[in-house]
């Protein structure tokens, strides 16, 4: 069963690779089919070169007319042999070019794949995989596919190579390289059960790898919770327990990578002292023939190992590209967006919204929010504040009931076109390495300079400007360089650069001090005139700002007074 689905995976990574790498595929043949006959041709010259060096009487030097007996020298062969040799190397170089270009296009192709799948994919899907894991596809284990194309190459050259090699032995002497071939075959059928081994290694190694990742997606993520606990060497000790895991897997690969290589070698040594007793002894071979018979399979005999190898590497990616492609299928992909289009101008209606995450209570919710209001939802963390912005997101569905905007219902066709007109700022929002405009700008690619001024100026954080490289400084990852107050107001800028109709908040004060909140909560204040503000958060303090006030319990959602909360 393992081994007929490998074989289809096999045939399927040819395939996609031969329909994703357009003509690449046939200029990288083109280039090594031209290196494998000049320098087959670079060693037939050595025959008659000998021949001139070394006659021996009643044999013709060239054993073939192929060339005019009028020019042929010693000084014309050597200066054809050296063009022939500097032309093999030239487009040898050309080869290597040719297939870095097609493995490299093809990598970027399964990557590029990888993501649009995923961000063309369902919400829900995503939010429930570990992030380790795609990093450990996005990284590991494509590149580990990218080396199984590689060697896929590498058999196709090394074919190539191999054919004019042999019709040139074989023109010498039949019998000769018909002991040599029959030699690599046995040697060849001898380990090929060590192909299996390679494919459940390239298994085993896989979940080595993804158990690696998390651990280092955990202890980065975690660290300051770890030191607080003072658990650093525990964590260094499952740290070390995985990465000793993918040391063992990669030695034991190692090893079996290296037996054909150990093994050709040794038969290698063998063949050749058989086969010079054989031409010298049994054969009666000529000296001139034997030396080019001998160069000849001193370039095959490698080949024949690289071969092993190259097929070894081949199929220790096939598992991990049929594991790709398990995870691309089972992707759910979302509805195609619809042309009828989403606007709000007057009313957002939760009609009896419902949603539940397997056994657990769920919500079941309704309320009406009319444009220009802040409204504040309020609850206890896990009583599906967090499901509830989701839903009002359009990144899941109601289980039951409807959302509907001015009287269109929300659904997965529109919900594209309803969260252009949103910002949201979640509880961590997403600030990456690099300068204030260029975090802005990232999510606001068409903003001009003086929208960019406008919406720092709308979110209080004019600041930036007093910093001595404005808003050109650099904010460190997750915007570390900057106080938790300070990066509210960039999240808030941007968010504003877009100029949303609603502006969802999610429990955005969190990381924010009590004069910072404040300040925080007079800048949205301020905002309603331009915009709806829906606010989910479990501190009171926002009650006397909002136009409505909802309180989420598990299992219940019900208004309260605004007063209530002062």
């Amino acid at each position: 069963m393992f081994a007929s689905m490998n074989r289809a995976s096999m045939w399927r990574l040819i395939h996609d690779l031969f329909i994703h790498t357009g003509n690449r595929l046939w200029y990288v043949v083109a280039w090594t089919s031209l290196n494998a006959m000049t320098s087959a041709l670079g060693i037939a010259l050595i025959l008659p070169l000998l021949a001139l060096l070394f006659p021996v009487p009643g044999i013709d030097p060239l054993q073939v007319d192929w060339l005019n007996p009028e020019w042929l020298n010693l000084e014309s062969i050597l200066l054809l042999y050296l063009v022939l040799v500097s032309l093999s190397v030239w487009i040898n170089r050309q080869t290597m070019v040719q297939t870095s270009i097609l493995v490299q296009g093809y990598t970027k192709h399964l990557r590029v794949r990888l993501f649009e799948t995923l961000f063309a994919s369902d919400y829900s899907y995503i939010a429930h995989q570990k992030k380790s894991d795609v990093l450990n596809l996005f990284t590991l284990e494509i590149a580990r596919i990218s080396s199984s194309v590689t060697a896929l190459v590498g058999l196709i050259s090394g074919v190539l190579i191999m054919i004019p090699h042999i019709v040139l032995a074989w023109y010498l002497s039949p019998r000769l390289t018909g002991f040599v071939l029959v030699s690599g075959l046995i040697v060849f059928i001898s380990l090929y059960t060590s192909l299996g081994r390679v494919r459940r290694l390239a298994l085993s190694l896989y979940q080595s790898n993804q158990t690696w990742q998390q651990r280092l997606h955990e202890q980065l993520y975690g660290m300051k919770e770890i030191r607080s606990y003072g658990i650093e060497a525990r964590q260094v000790d499952f740290f070390r327990q995985a990465t000793e895991e993918v040391e063992q897997q990669l030695v034991q690969f190692a090893k079996e990578q290296s037996k054909p290589d150990t093994v050709f070698k040794i038969v290698a040594a063998t063949v050749i002292s058989l086969f010079f007793y054989i031409s010298l002894s049994v054969l009666q071979e000529e000296v001139s023939t034997l030396l080019v018979i001998v160069l000849l399979f001193g370039r095959l005999w490698p080949l024949f190992a690289a071969f092993q190898k190259n097929i070894q590497i081949f199929l220790s990616g096939v598992p991990v590209y049929t594991l790709l492609l398990n995870k691309l299928e089972a992707v759910p992909k979302r509805s195609a967006s619809d042309e009828e289009k989403l606007t709000f101008h007057e009313t957002l209606v939760i009609d009896r919204v419902r949603y539940s995450y397997g056994q657990t209570t769920g919500i079941d919710v309704s309320f009406t929010v009319n444009a220009g209001q802040m409204v504040a939802i309020m609850g206890a963390s896990g009583t599906g504040k967090s499901t509830l912005l989701d839903l009002l997101l359009g990144l899941l569905e109601p289980q039951a009931g409807e959302i509907r905007v001015d009287g269109k219902t929300l659904n997965a066709r529109r919900a594209e076109s309803w969260r252009e007109q949103i910002s949201y700022i979640p509880q961590s929002a997403f600030l990456f390495h690099g300068t204030i405009r260029e975090n802005i700008l990232h999510f606001n690619p068409d903003l001009t300079n003086e929208a960019l001024v406008e919406a720092l100026d709308l979110a209080g954080a004019t600041f930036v400007f007093d910093l001595p490289d404005g808003i050109e400084t650099m904010i460190g990852d997750f915007g570390t360089r900057l106080s938790g107050g300070q990066q509210q107001k960039i999240i808030l800028a941007r968010a504003l650069a877009k100029k949303p109709r609603i502006l969802l908040l999610d429990e955005a004060t969190n990381a924010l001090d009590r004069e910072q909140e404040v300040m925080f909560h007079d800048t949205l204040r301020q905002l309603t005139s331009r915009m709806t503000i829906l606010y989910i958060t479990h501190r009171r303090e926002i009650g006397h700002l909002a136009d409505a006030i909802y309180q989420m319990e598990t299992g219940t959602f019900e208004r309260r007074e605004v007063n209530h909360f002062k």
